[in-house]
């Protein structure tokens, strides 16, 4: 009986273990298959993100940099500053007290978006990429036909690209920057408007590397 007792628990043991080395086998197994995954995964987006960088060619009608359209932004601010100014001006000659401490908010503000316009346009003069985008016949900004690709002309990072129509969101899609390595160094993103057409306004948010965040808006002819 004793023994028969020892043979029972001799074989509970081997059991145990062996269910043990089941499970071990188990686990080992989903974890190579997981990191097989990962490993895969990791290689197609490297891949997706090569063959993106190889076809990226910049057209006079698939890009825009969006320094431009910053300072296409300044000088539509600037433009409105002018007009309300003329508003003011009339309003002070009239004896409007209010109309003076207004204008002289508003020249301040004025000289500020005048020193950022100088500093975004020698940065795009720096760079001067060709061929360079077709240019737009009214005073709104307009992008080209083919357009595809926002060009960064600094470090800062784009959070967000967001059109307008109407009031409404209608194109928010931005892909991670992408390394336009003959283009002296310089990064895009592949923006993706299908199907938007007309009037409309964007407005583009940016982080720098010590996340402060920025952001700015611009009346657009979408084509």
């Amino acid at each position: 009986m004793k023994n028969l007792t020892k043979t029972k628990t001799k074989f509970s043991i081997i059991a145990v273990i062996l269910l043990m080395v089941f499970t071990t086998n188990v686990a080992c197994q989903e974890e190579d298959i997981n990191l097989q995954e990962a490993k895969k995964e990791i290689k197609q987006n490297q891949q997706s993100k090569f063959s993106l960088y190889n076809e990226i060619k910049l057209t006079s009608d698939n890009y825009v940099t969006e320094n431009s359209m910053h300072i296409s932004s300044l000088e539509q601010e600037l433009a409105t500053i002018a007009v309300e100014k003329k508003k003011l001006l009339a309003a002070i000659q009239k004896g409007d007290k209010n109309a003076e401490k207004e204008f002289s908010n508003l020249v301040t503000k004025e000289k500020g978006r005048n020193i950022q316009l100088n500093a975004v346009l020698d940065l795009e003069a720096i760079f001067s990429l060709k061929p360079k985008p077709n240019p737009c016949p009214q005073p709104e900004f307009c992008f080209p036909k083919e357009f595809l690709y926002l060009v960064k002309l600094d470090t800062e990072k784009i959070q967000s690209f967001t059109v307008y129509k109407n009031g409404k969101v209608v194109g928010n899609k931005v892909s991670e920057a992408i390394s336009l390595k003959n283009y002296k160094g310089l990064d895009a993103v592949k923006i993706s408007m299908d199907n938007l057409e007309g009037d409309g306004y964007i407005n583009i948010t940016k982080i720098d590397s010590k996340n402060r965040i920025t952001s700015y808006s611009l009346n657009v002819d979408i084509q």
